[in-house]
Order: structure tokens, then C-alpha cells, then sequence
């Protein structure tokens, strides 16, 4: 939309209405607009409609508009991306969420294909043309879909913020889903729940702090995310069973809260670990680091005492100055990411030799169990779902289970 001229003034001049001879009129950029006889009561609608056209042209006339700039599908994206920036934020503490990020994946197939396309040229069919480059690089159905309705969200703003006629976003929006089975999209397995001794497994190969994490998932159906952000100012310690209210969460944007219940087998897992200044987190990468390197220097430094070789301080001085590259720039964050339990959660099963399983598994595992011993309504309570029906694809192995026994005796 232009926006009017600027000038003197930063408020545009609103023509004022006159009359003569028994007729209304008014002057715009020099112009005269006859708007009837002055005793007609419709003059004054008349009027008042000018105006608000006039104001809303940017005080021009059609003739005297300035040309402006087509704007690409490339321009929409860089404008959208700067909207998502300072749109999507955490409302607990103001920094940008994972939005633009997944935007610049979803766009890739849109600006290869049609960088240089006009905004107002998407249609229907540019939009299935990027669905189909996205299925011929093998991605799955359902990111397939998330992708595609992301462009979609991008034109909609596009359309309310006037950039493109509304006409593009409601023959965008005509593109639905790829259904199960059709579209070429393949179809990943449903993530199942991971099985004890694959846990037990698993922990064998992980420092002490991330096998903690791990339990304290395990036993509460807390989120990777949630678990890495316990600290005591969250934490709830006057009743028998803790109240960990994390910052941040995924249903934050929703208004919701999320409280989890920390019982006594779990929190005797996470106790060794607790600190009491407020802000300071519980597990956090360089304590976890710095009990490594302090266990294996006190077992290497055994081995020698054993051997009657004894290492000097001086000698581990000469070892830390021979580190280079990227050995001696790495240094352990402040805090955990799902990302880096996750990795080291995989290097474990790794080691140990079963299927690989990341951290969201473990809640599975958690729902299942509960739902296996208490029944559904405890699992959606303690899970902290929304809907029993979110709640049910967690606890699938425990239904099989169910109807298994349940055939045994009855089938």
C-alpha cells in the first residue's frame, strides 16, 4: 500500500468540503470534486467517502501514483522472515523461537524453483510443483505437509498485510495435505516407546549426571527440554511431592501451564545433583565435562602411582599446551539442549550395541508404563496432555499389551 507523500506536515490534509451557488464541493491536489447540492444530506456521505478514499490512495490521484517495485516471492520471503523474527518469541523470556529457523527449511524448494516469480503469480500449482520437489527429495510425508503450510501462513500474511490480493491466498489454501499412501511421500514408523533394558543398557555409556537426567525423564514423562531447565528457583520443595514449573515450555504460547510432579524415586535420582542458588542449573555440560576429566586424571594418575610413575603438575601443564585446533577452542556450554542429550543419549546406545532411541522416547516409555498400572486417566494427568486422544499415541505398545492379555483370557 503507498503510503502519502511526505511533506511539511507528517498528518495528511484532509480537503475541506466548500460550497457555492447551492453546491458542495472540494479541492484535492488542485482539483475541484463536485459532490452535489448542499441541502442534499447525502453530500455529507459523499464527502466523508472521498476522503477516506483519498487518504487511503496516499492523497493521489489515480493518474499521479508512483510506480511501485513488483515484489518477488523473493522480497515476500525476506519480509516474512523479518515478521516471524520479531513475532515468534517466548513470552517468559522475550528470545525468538525455532519459527524462522524452520521457516528457512520450508522455503528452500519454493526459492530454487521461483525466486524471481511475482507474488501475486502463486497459485495452486506453484505451491504443488514445490510439493513435489520436496517429495523427490525423499521427506516424509508429514514434513512434507508441515512445510507446505508454512508458505501457506506466509501468504495469508501476505494477503493482511496487503502485499498480494487476497485471491492469492484463497487459491493457495486450495492445496490440501498429502494423505497417507498417495502423494509419493513415505510414511516414517510411529515413534514407540523404548524398552527398559534398552535403558539400562544405554546408561552404562553415560556420565552420571545425563544418566540422572535420564531417570528423572523416565520416571516423570517430562520433556528433554523441561528436564534440562531444573533449577531451584522452578522447583517447589515444601511438599513431599516437588512442583518443577519449567520457564519454558511447549505450550507456553498457548497460555497454558505445565507442572510436573516430581515423586521420590525421582527425585532421589536428581538430589546428588541439586544446587541451591537460585538461577544456577542443575545439570549443566561443563560440570559434566570437568567430572570426566577429574575421574579419568585420578584413574590415570593411579595407573601411574601403580606403575611408580607419578604425574607432576608440570607434566599436565606441557599436555594442556600441546592441544591444538579444535581440541583446545572447544569449551562446554552453560546448559543443555535436547540436541546434545539427544546426541550423547545415541553415542550411548552406540557403545553399548542396541537401536538407537532419543530422549522424547523416554517419555513414551513413561506414559506407557503409567497407563499400563493406573490406567489412562493418570497417564493424561501426568503426562500433561491436553486431550486423552494425544495421550493415546504415547501408551500404543501398552494398548497391544492390553488386548494381548485381554485375548489370552477371554479370546
Amino acid at each position: 500500500m503507498s503510503v502519502p507523500p511526505k511533506g511539511k506536515f507528517s498528518v495528511p490534509k484532509v480537503p475541506p468540503l466548500r460550497s457555492s451557488g447551492g453546491y458542495s464541493y472540494c479541492f484535492a491536489s488542485r482539483r475541484q470534486v463536485r459532490l452535489g447540492r448542499a441541502d442534499d444530506p447525502e453530500t455529507e456521505v459523499r464527502y466523508r467517502t472521498f476522503v477516506a478514499e483519498w487518504l487511503a490512495a496516499g492523497c493521489r490521484w489515480p493518474d499521479e501514483k508512483s510506480p511501485e517495485a513488483v515484489l518477488t516471492v523473493q522480497g515476500l520471503v525476506d519480509a516474512y522472515t523479518s515478521f516471524v523474527g520479531q513475532h515468534y518469541r517466548r513470552p517468559s523470556t522475550g528470545k525468538p523461537t525455532r519459527e524462522g529457523e524452520n521457516l528457512g527449511h520450508a522455503v528452500v524448494e519454493l526459492l530454487e524453483l521461483f525466486r524471481d516469480l511475482p507474488a501475486t503469480k502463486v497459485d495452486a500449482l506453484v505451491i504443488k510443483r514445490v510439493r513435489e520437489a520436496m517429495v523427490e527429495r525423499k521427506l516424509c510425508r508429514r514434513t512434507v505437509n508441515d512445510r507446505v503450510q508454512r508458505i501457506q501462513r506466509m501468504v495469508r500474511w501476505a494477503a493482511e498485510e496487503r502485499l498480494v490480493p487476497p485471491s492469492v491466498h484463497h487459491e493457495v489454501k486450495l492445496v490440501s495435505p498429502l494423505k497417507p499412501g498417495r502423494g509419493g511421500a513415505h510414511d516414517n514408523p510411529p515413534r514407540m516407546a523404548v524398552s527398559i533394558e534398552h535403558v539400562e543398557a544405554a546408561k552404562r555409556h553415560l556420565p552420571k549426571a545425563l544418566v540422572a537426567l535420564v531417570d528423572f525423564m523416565l520416571l516423570t514423562g517430562a520433556r528433554c527440554g523441561e528436564a534440562a531447565q531444573l533449577a531451584s528457583r522452578h522447583i517447589d520443595r515444601t511438599k513431599d511431592v516437588w512442583e518443577f514449573k519449567p520457564p519454558k515450555h511447549k505450550g507456553e504460547w498457548r497460555g497454558h501451564a505445565r507442572v510436573v510432579l516430581i515423586g521420590p524415586k525421582a527425585q532421589a535420582a536428581i538430589r546428588p545433583f541439586l544446587r541451591e542458588e537460585p538461577d544456577r542449573l542443575w545439570f549443566r555440560p561443563c560440570d559434566v565435562v570437568e567430572a570426566m576429566h577429574a575421574e579419568s586424571r585420578k584413574r590415570h594418575a593411579l595407573a601411574r602411582r601403580a606403575k611408580g610413575q607419578p604425574l607432576w603438575p608440570k607434566h599436565m601443564a606441557r599436555v594442556r599446551s600441546k592441544r591444538k585446533g579444535a581440541a583446545a577452542e572447544v569449551v562446554p556450554g552453560t546448559e543443555y539442549t535436547t540436541n546434545a542429550i539427544g546426541h550423547a543419549i545415541r553415542r550411548a546406545c552406540d557403545a553399548a550395541g542396541i537401536p538407537r532411541f532419543g530422549p522424547h522416547a523416554l517419555r513414551h516409555a513413561a506414559a506407557s508404563k503409567i497407563y499400563a498400572e493406573l490406567g489412562e486417566e493418570a497417564a493424561v494427568a501426568t503426562i500433561g496432555h491436553g486431550s486423552p486422544i494425544i495421550s493415546r499415541r504415547y501408551t500404543t505398545a501398552a494398548r497391544q499389551a492390553l488386548a494381548v492379555r485381554t485375548a489370552k483370557q477371554l479370546g
